[in-house]
């Protein structure tokens, strides 16, 4: 009988671990390489840091609360903001623990209670339509918020590239600062040089500008002139008696200067 009862008990404590072990799956960890499921379907994501007592405080609560999951139809993710930067930068997270509420591609920033049951009754009596979505130039997906993540990350990286050419290498901490002065010098000016070359291929300067217009007016010139010799000479060709027997009519004279004249606009022309 007492086998029997230790039976039992061991089924229980197996049971319960698997269980147990299976919610906590329920949790997604977001990165910057799958963090776009998240604009499909309904998400309640946690930014938090391992180093923040307040993210400790609600790991309990949150992952309870991932356990209704399913029956919410509701995806549950965290954010680690010291592996992921570029992620905080992007959401802006400005504090910790951060939540957001995620529906369809619309993000909202969850402010109420961080218990379990106020997360349940957020998502169960739909009280994410209270909110307004976060403004277009602030969504995740946005070119601004894109640009702000690649700061955040860049901000990571000279930050490690710091510590590494001080502690590492045993540089001075202003020598590192130096370093990275003459780097920004540099970008800076070779990005200067690229945007000059840029400018200078689309948009013509003033001197070539002034010499289009010159050849122009040159041009214009010549056939003004052109079309006043031409005038002339047929001037002369109709008036002069040589070119006309007695018995040419006026008419004809008439229609000859008209046609000259119709010649004379189209080379002006």
């Amino acid at each position: 009988m007492n086998q029997i009862r230790k039976l039992l008990f061991v089924i229980v404590i197996l049971t319960t671990a698997k269980t147990g072990s299976s919610r906590k799956n329920q949790v997604v960890h977001l990165t910057e390489e799958n963090w776009r499921d998240c604009l499909t379907g309904q998400w309640m994501i946690k930014f938090y840091a391992p180093w923040c007592p307040a993210c400790k405080a609600n790991e309990a609560e949150y992952e309870e609360f991932a356990d209704w999951s399913d029956d919410l139809n509701i995806k549950v993710a965290v954010v680690d903001i010291t592996r992921e930067p570029g992620l905080s930068g992007r959401f802006m997270v400005t504090a910790l623990p951060t939540f957001y509420h995620a529906k369809e591609g619309e993000f909202r920033r969850y402010n109420n209670a961080r218990s379990s049951d106020a997360m349940y009754e957020y998502i169960h009596s739909d009280g994410w339509k209270t909110q307004d979505p976060v403004w277009w130039l602030r969504h995740p997906d946005s070119i601004i918020m894109t640009l702000m993540s690649w700061l955040f990350r860049t901000s990571v990286i000279m930050k490690n590239v710091h510590e590494t050419l001080t502690e590492t290498y045993g540089l001075s901490t202003w020598l590192s600062y130096a370093l990275f002065g003459l780097a920004t010098l540099i970008t800076g000016l070779t990005l200067g040089i690229i945007l000059v070359c840029v400018v200078e291929f689309i948009v013509p300067t003033k001197k070539k500008q002034v010499q289009i217009i010159s050849n122009s007016d040159d041009k214009k010139t010549n056939n003004v002139q052109s079309s006043e010799s031409v005038l002339n000479n047929a001037q002369q060709k109709v008036n002069d008696p040589c070119n006309h027997s007695n018995s040419e009519s006026g008419d004809l004279r008439q229609r000859n200067i008209i046609k000259t004249k119709e010649d004379v606009t189209k080379i002006s022309g």
